[in-house]
């Protein structure tokens, strides 16, 4: 976890967010049908001085309430929001629960292992500061990137195997 934070708060210094976390993805119970239920739990989280942390609301949390939202960002990789406002009438429940962190402007990019997306690594800004949007697309990738390795090797999946080697190269 601490090499993840570590991570979190370059990424956090480079795109001058207030906040950046990582919403790692977990199945739960199934329904009847034995379909089973995706939730998102904050795992780690950096903010700047003066900013509330999240992660202990963002536990949890059923996908299926922002499907779209989170069938976007999976398919595009990256959204960025420069107005809360913009998805207030598309993503309500989004758009209440970012709001009441007083977030203003928010960046999204998945996450991917191999070919399955595993995660959602979020910067936002909820004070004065504004995202540095210039290079915000590439850094946010670079840090999904760097995070999916350190969840594998975290995991010890992975450890000397040829393919974990690969996929570093490749990426």
């Amino acid at each position: 976890e601490e090499g993840i934070k570590d991570n979190l708060a370059d990424l956090a210094k480079v795109t001058c967010a207030d906040r950046a976390l990582v919403l790692e993805y977990s199945n739960g119970t199934s329904n009847l049908v034995g379909v089973p239920f995706l939730y998102a739990t904050a795992t780690a989280e950096v903010v700047t001085p003066g900013t509330e942390l999240v992660s202990t609301q963002y536990q949890r949390i059923p996908l299926n309430l922002f499907s779209g939202f989170v069938y976007r960002i999976e398919r595009e990789g990256f959204i960025f929001i420069s107005d809360l406002e913009s998805i207030k009438c598309t993503h309500p429940i989004l758009y209440k629960m970012l709001k009441e962190n007083k977030v203003k402007e928010i960046a999204f990019s998945a996450i991917q292992w191999e070919d399955e997306v595993v995660g959602i690594a979020v910067v936002s800004s909820v004070g004065e500061n504004r995202l540095w949007t210039k290079y915000l697309e590439n850094e946010l990738h670079k840090f999904a990137n760097k995070i999916s390795v350190l969840f594998a090797f975290e995991k010890q999946e992975y450890g000397n195997d040829k393919k974990w080697f690969k996929w570093i190269h490749n990426r």
